[in-house]
Order: C-alpha cells, then sequence, then structure tokens
C-alpha cells in the first residue's frame, strides 16, 4: 500500500501513447528502480516485453502487481503466524482467503479488478479498508481448511493481523459495524459540528454549544458496502446538548439539537474507500415547549383548586 508509482493527484499517470524505450525510461526515472528490475526481476521479469509491445498498459500491469504483492506478503505473514502455532496453511489459500476478506470471491478476481483503467480508483487508493469477514470465512470453508485441521477463526486471526500489519497508514477495520465505533461515528460527528447549517442553528437556539454532538451507539443499517460500485455512504443521527448562562440575559429557547451527518464515499476495490464528502443538519428540539405548556397547565389548575384547611 502506499503512493501510486507515478503519482498525479493521488491517481496513477498512465503514460497511453508513448513509445516503448520512452515509456520504459518514464518508468524507471518515476520509481527510481534499475531499468536491470524490469528486465530481469521476479514477478515483473515480463515487464520488458510488455513495455515494447504494449506500452499503454504497463502502468496497469504494475499497479496489478503491487496489489498482489500486498496480498501475498499478508499471506506470507499469516503462514508464519499459523506455523508458529504448529498449523500449515498454503499460501496460496491464504491469498485466496485475504481477497474474500477485501470483498472478492477469488484471487484472480481481484487481480482483475485492479487492471481496470475505468474506475477511478482501485485497492491501493483506500484510504480506509473495510473487511468482510463472512466471505473470508465462507472462502476458507470452500478450500478445505476445517477438513485439513486447520480452524477458520486460527486463520482470520492470522490474515486480518497481517493486513493490519501491512497496510501501512491505512485504516483497517474487520466490519462496517467496527468501522463506525472506531472511526465514522467520530467523523460524522465532526462533519456535523463543522457544518454552516448546523452553525446556524447553533445561533437561533440562544443556547452555546461548546462540544459535538453524541452520536447513536448502534451502527446505522447502510447499503452493502462490498456490492456497491462506485460509491456508498453512511449516515447517523446524535444530539447536540447546548448550556446557557444563567446570569445572561439570552432567553431560554431550547438548548438541544437534533443532528444527522453523512460520509460519502468512492468505492476503491470492493473494501476500499477515499471520503468524497461530510456533511451535517441539525434542528431544534422543541420537545422543551410541551413541557412548558404542561407546567403552565398545571399550574392554572391548582389555582382553580379550592383551599384546604
Amino acid at each position: 500500500m502506499g503512493d501510486a508509482l507515478l503519482a498525479e493527484n493521488g491517481r496513477p499517470a498512465y503514460i497511453h501513447g508513448q513509445a516503448p524505450a520512452k515509456a520504459l525510461d518514464s518508468l524507471k526515472q518515476a520509481t527510481a528502480i534499475p531499468i536491470a528490475f524490469f528486465a530481469f526481476n521476479h514477478p515483473v521479469h515480463r515487464l520488458f516485453e510488455i513495455a515494447t509491445k504494449r506500452p499503454a498498459h504497463l502502468i496497469e500491469q504494475l499497479w496489478s502487481i503491487r496489489m498482489s504483492s500486498y496480498v501475498r506478503s499478508a499471506a506470507y505473514a499469516a503462514s508464519q503466524v499459523l506455523a508458529a502455532q504448529g498449523l500449515t496453511v498454503k499460501r496460496s489459500h491464504l491469498s485466496e482467503v485475504i481477497a474474500a476478506l477485501l470483498g472478492y470471491r477469488t484471487h484472480a478476481a481481484l487481480a482483475v479488478e485492479e487492471t481496470d483503467v475505468s474506475l477511478d480508483y482501485h485497492l491501493d487508493d483506500a484510504e480506509v479498508l473495510v473487511l468482510n469477514q463472512t466471505m473470508g470465512e465462507a472462502r476458507a470453508e470452500q478450500l478445505g481448511l476445517p477438513a485439513a485441521g486447520v480452524a477458520v477463526p486460527d486463520v482470520m486471526t492470522a490474515c486480518i493481523d497481517a493486513l493490519k500489519a501491512h497496510a501501512g497508514s491505512v485504516g483497517v477495520y474487520v466490519s462496517v459495524a467496527d468501522f463506525y465505533e472506531s472511526h465514522a461515528s467520530q467523523a460524522l460527528a465532526e462533519a456535523i459540528y463543522n457544518d454552516d447549517d448546523v452553525a446556524g442553528a447553533m445561533a437561533e437556539s440562544n443556547a452555546s454549544f461548546p462540544d459535538e454532538p453524541e452520536m447513536d451507539i448502534e451502527c446505522p443499517s447502510t447499503t452493502d458496502l462490498w456490492a456497491a460500485v462506485s460509491e456508498w455512504a453512511i449516515e447517523a443521527d446524535g444530539v447536540m446538548t447546548g448550556e446557557y448562562d444563567l446570569e445572561g440575559d439570552r432567553m431560554f429557547n431550547g438548548d438541544t439539537l437534533n443532528c444527522r451527518g453523512r460520509l460519502l464515499y468512492s468505492k476503491a476495490g470492493r473494501a476500499g474507500l477515499v471520503l468524497i464528502e461530510a456533511s451535517g443538519m441539525a434542528g431544534a428540539d422543541d420537545s422543551w415547549r410541551d413541557l412548558d405548556r404542561e407546567d403552565e397547565l398545571a399550574y392554572l389548575q391548582s389555582l382553580e383548586r379550592p383551599a384546604t384547611l
């Protein structure tokens, strides 16, 4: 994971239309990797041939190799952890499980999608990764790991830990609920608190709001993250409670705002997300007016009652 090989506004700068020699030279200058690396080193020992025959796809080929390298590195790390526990699992099987955790039915499907230049983002662009444990567990079952004496939970733990360890600065979450609890709820609270429309609602209330809203504890329902093609969003409600200066001259007209925040992401692969927009909205909670009316009615009724001796 990390920056693209040829970065331009965070995305790979492709070199379509360049002559083979110029394409390879551009690649060498951009990556500072010796030319011999591209000609001879595995797994890119055929890239020189690819460059001379299909320069338009050179970067796309490297893009796929980069993500595949991330998966292979994680699979190797997971295999070492399992081996230390006396469990032998083929690295090819672990690569399949990791691909499933990333939302793909097979590792081959991941590799194919990584070379699709029609997509705005790929897994390597992800700011966060939200894993699909259900798919990962199902893939481990399909590969016959339990029948071979390897418990699925042990495989999941090893693969997830390896993905986190090799993801660099990218946040890795084991589920949408984990993503919400560990990251999105705070991001939503900040989006609400910093929204201009919410600032207007704060000003109208006559109260001061020093703190961000308290967001719902329970993870909100969302569309299927891993099935979403181009965009995915998560929304949640919260409550912001303000403060009044009891010695001040500002009339009380409510100190609670009902809030809602929304985070909109571009998909980066099946499990990856890139934040596009964070927004919020808020409206006054006027339930205090009903309480005031109830108190006033109770007071008037008390005046109508005959005095008791």
